[in-house]
This record gives C-alpha cells, sequence and structure tokens, in this order.
C-alpha cells in the first residue's frame, strides 16, 4: 500500500491533481481546502490513502498525517464513503470537525452535501470516542519557529507534535536540516 507520495503537481483539477514522481502520474483525490493551495509546477507530499474495490483503485491525499486518520475513522462508520469522508474534509478544518463530533452538532454535518441526519449521527455516535486520539496530534500544523520540513519529516516517522517540540527546542536552528533531524530523531528514539 502507497502511503506517502513526494513529487511535482502537473495537474490540477477540481476535486484531484496529479503528481509527478519519476516520470509517473498519480493521481490524488483531495480536500477542496488543500487543492486551493496547490501551485503549477510546485512539488508537494501527501499522506495517501488507497482505496481499492473490485472495480477500481483510487488515492487520497493529505497534507497531514491527522487529516488521514481522521478519514480513515470516517470510513470505519456505515455509509460513509471516501466521497463523504473526503467532502467533511473539504468542508471545515480537522478541528472544526473534530468540535462537531465533540458537541454532538448534526447540524454541523447536515450542511455537507450528500450528508443526512442519520449519518450525521452515526459519525457523531461512533467516533465520538475514537477522536481523542487524534487530539493528541497538533491539528493547525504551527510549527512555533522550527523548520517546517524537520517538524514534518518527524511526525511522518510517527513522532507526536507534543513530543517533538520540546526536542527542537534543544537543537540549533542554525543546523542543516539534515543535521537537525538526525539529532532529533536521536533524541526521540531515547523517549
Amino acid at each position: 500500500m502507497i502511503a506517502f507520495l513526494n513529487g511535482k503537481i502537473i495537474h490540477i483539477d477540481f476535486n484531484f491533481c496529479i503528481l509527478e514522481i519519476n516520470g509517473v502520474g498519480y493521481e490524488i483525490f483531495l480536500p477542496t481546502r488543500t487543492l486551493q493551495t496547490l501551485t503549477l509546477g510546485e512539488n508537494r507530499q501527501f499522506y495517501i490513502y488507497t482505496h481499492v474495490r473490485e472495480d477500481q483503485l483510487k488515492l487520497f491525499g493529505f497534507e497531514y498525517l491527522q487529516e488521514r486518520k481522521l478519514f480513515t475513522l470516517m470510513l470505519d462508520v456505515s455509509g460513509v464513503g471516501p466521497k463523504a469522508a473526503l467532502s467533511i474534509l473539504s468542508f471545515a478544518d480537522l478541528a472544526n470537525i473534530e468540535k462537531a463530533i465533540s458537541q454532538a452538532d448534526v447540524n454541523f454535518f447536515t450542511k455537507i452535501k450528500g450528508l443526512g441526519k442519520k449519518t450525521a449521527q452515526k459519525i457523531i455516535i461512533e467516533l465520538k470516542s475514537k477522536i481523542g486520539s487524534t487530539k493528541e496530534l497538533d491539528l493547525n500544523a504551527e510549527s512555533n519557529g522550527y523548520n517546517e520540513d524537520v517538524v514534518f519529516a518527524l511526525q511522518s516517522f510517527g513522532f507526536l507534535k507534543k513530543d517533538i517540540m520540546p526536542v527542537l527546542e534543544k537543537i540549533d536552528q542554525g543546523l542543516s536540516e539534515d543535521q537537525q533531524l538526525k539529532i532529533a530523531l536521536q533524541q526521540l528514539g531515547k523517549i
């Protein structure tokens, strides 16, 4: 399964982009909020969810690992498929989605095209106890002045931002990204 892709944006459509990696173009479906930030020719990286059915294979991409995690949690809800889950992530940011779930805000979800009241209730009921694990992750991806690439790389290794930030505070920000990453990995390995 593909978990992560990094390449050049060569096409942007209304619900997907094509990411070129070593001469191969990958069609990646993205939340609208992410699509609006893309520029042709730029290099981007996405966490990938591979959706396989007998008649199709689709890649869904997310800027942050926590987006992908919430997407997969939503797929576990009966009646919510990839299209609906992507619509939810396109409608609002993670903090607002989690707030709607924790506050049982059915109206929030029924504003999303294709979601009815029963599906909204299922999402709230089934995810309310599960979203605590996503709250450990930083939902606004703010790096507090540290090199975002280093923070992102460490998160891609599975480290939580609450563990990463204290380690980065002790590292000289004048060092290269590779040096910072190496030192951070050594320190985080001891935790």
